[in-house]
């Protein structure tokens, strides 16, 4: 049986309250022998009040640039773990440049490890004004866990219990509602140490098991050095003004009046346009139109389900594009108005490399909801240069994916089009599933969309049924009825793997070394489990094998992007 310890029942005797000069002195001359350190701020982050009102959310969003540092915590080679109060009510407190003295003071060898350095790193830069990226190798638990697994949770909390097997106390039981420069250094100094203390463990167990399956040099030249860079993206932030957002928001708020006031019309009646369940009943039991076969939510009104009915209804395309205006004041609208900062005059997005894939996450706000195509294009038009900028300049990895999958399958079709002298994969795919010229694929948009759908959703073992319900969604969102039946899609899929059979041997290869070794790697050799690959569960399975086929092709494409911008930071291109 697990032995699990509370908090409370750990041993502290390490740590160190920082409560005079001797003790600060003694701090120092340990940073300076150290041949590791791992440190963790506490701050008295702010909210933003208005986001929290427009939005009304019960999760705030952390006001990054007016966060302070309260305290810091220290865990050094000599065995000790030190907490150093700046901020503290009732308590010794020094100056924050001590902290700064502190990190300054290790020498330049020694890893400086913590949890979601990229955090560290924007509140260093901003109350210290100093990039940690100089101070030498970091480490960061949180992406080390991912790298490992990145199927697993990786926040402090659950990682202390899973690999420690230690039930951390909560921010919330300490603080008890007050900010943490409400509490006495005494009352804190704990729970602030826990996690420098922690951090430097499994920093330890991690640096072992990615030397074990050879991937240390993997976690340090890539993973760790886009730390920085993403962290001072959010840092620098994105430029908009709030007359633009205002703009936008009263265009779309006077265009979901308008639709509003014709689908009432239409309707005969008012309607809870904005209940799903309200507007559920009415499409499917007053308008009386089918379900359709898939379906993303229960209700039946998601987007891919009203596609698939639209021309079953007049009142259906119609209320597609309300639901256009109404996301992207939810969305974007909405979250801008009340995230722009009131002092930088910027969106300051926080980035994190821990999708499954590798692939980044966004959030407050999610930037990278800004397709090139659709609600993303209009929404772009937002975010302008600078005042001391000109331009904003917009680089996108042009169909990584099929660019990738051409080089694990050694197609000798994809290798020549995305040669030297680019051809159009997409035309190629079309011409060959349904038989037709260049000339009449480039002519007609609708076969071009279909040889592209299929191109992507068959490259990741995408099946009759999915590619045909696919390639009616995407015709739909171009107004355009489907013309192939599920026979056409069978033969299609046919034609595609006579055109491409090293596509379907990858994928096959793909499958085969995840059943026998639990795992699919990367192009760089990073590993994705799949834990349930040999499942008795058809459909758990078959998910399993379908994620086998594409995690290498993403999670090769995440490795391209962070090599790419780690070369355009180290080029200082502005």
């Amino acid at each position: 049986m697990l032995e699990l310890l509370l908090t409370s029942e750990v041993d502290h005797s390490n740590y160190v309250l920082i409560d005079n000069n001797a003790k600060f002195e003694e701090l120092l001359s340990a940073a300076k022998a150290t041949d590791r350190m791992s440190f963790d701020y506490e701050t008295s982050a702010m909210h933003c009040a208005n986001y929290l009102t427009l939005n009304k959310r019960s999760m705030p969003v952390i006001d990054m640039p007016n966060s302070r540092i309260t305290s810091a915590s220290f865990r050094l080679s000599n065995g000790k773990c030190y907490y150093l109060s700046v901020d503290h009510k009732d308590s010794f407190n020094l100056p924050k440049q001590a902290v700064k003295d502190v990190l300054l003071a290790k020498p330049k060898h020694a890893p400086l490890s913590a949890q979601n350095m990229a955090f560290e790193w924007f509140i260093t830069r901003n109350n210290l004004d100093m990039n940690l990226a100089d101070l030498g190798p970091l480490r960061d638990s949180m992406i080390a866990y991912k790298v490992l697994d990145s199927n697993k949770r990786a926040g402090l909390k659950e990682m202390v219990l899973n690999e420690l097997h230690i039930i951390q106390g909560t921010y919330e039981d300490l603080t008890k509602g007050r900010k943490m420069n409400e509490l006495t250094a005494k009352e804190a100094f704990i729970y602030g140490c826990d996690d420098s203390e922690y951090q430097w463990r499994l920093d330890e167990i991690f640096e072992k098991r990615l030397k074990d399956i050879d991937m240390m040099d993997y976690y340090t030249a890539l993973e760790m050095p886009i730390i920085p860079i993403i962290a001072e993206m959010t840092w620098r932030g994105a430029y908009t003004t709030q007359k633009l957002i205002t703009e936008k928001t009263e265009y779309h708020l006077g265009e979901m009046a308008r639709l509003e006031g014709e689908l009432f019309d239409m309707a005969g009646k008012e309607l809870k346009l904005n209940s799903p369940v309200a507007m559920g009943r009415y499409l499917y039991n007053e308008l009386d139109i089918p379900a359709p076969p898939y379906a993303e939510s229960k209700t039946m009104t998601d987007k891919e389900s009203l596609y698939w009915n639209i021309d079953k209804h007049e009142f259906i395309p119609k209320f597609i594009e309300w639901k256009k205006f109404s996301t992207r004041y939810k969305l974007y609208d909405k979250p801008y108005a009340g995230l722009l900062h009131n002092e930088t005059g910027m969106l300051h997005s926080q980035l994190k490399p821990i999708a499954d894939t590798g692939r980044f996450t966004s959030s407050g706000p999610n930037l990278q909801q800004l397709a090139k195509r659709g609600d993303g294009i209009e929404v772009r038009g937002l975010f302008i240069p600078p005042p001391e900028y000109d331009y904003v300049m917009a680089w996108d990895m042009s169909q990584v994916e099929l660019v990738i999958a051409g080089h694990r399958s050694m197609s000798p079709v994809l290798l020549k089009a995305y040669s030297v002298i680019r051809g159009d994969i997409h035309t190629t795919t079309c011409m060959s599933m349904f038989g037709i010229s260049a000339q009449f694929a480039k002519e007609n948009k609708v076969y071009r969309t279909a040889g592209k759908t299929g191109n992507f959703s068959l490259l990741y073992g995408g099946r009759a049924k999915r590619v045909y319900r696919l390639i009616k969604l995407e015709l739909a969102k171009m107004g355009e009825g489907m013309p192939f039946s599920i026979r056409d899609i069978e033969v299609m899929i046919k034609r595609y793997f006579e055109l491409y059979p090293e596509i379907r041997d990858m994928q096959k290869a793909d499958i085969k070394f995840a059943r026998e070794n639990g795992y699919v790697t990367s192009l760089f050799g990073r590993r994705f489990y799949l834990p349930d690959i040999l499942s008795r569960k058809s459909w758990l399975r078959s998910k399993q094998e379908r994620k086998a086929t594409n995690s290498p092709i993403q999670g090769t494409g995440a490795e391209l992007l962070k090599r790419a911008m780690i070369r355009i930071h180290e080029e200082r291109i502005p």
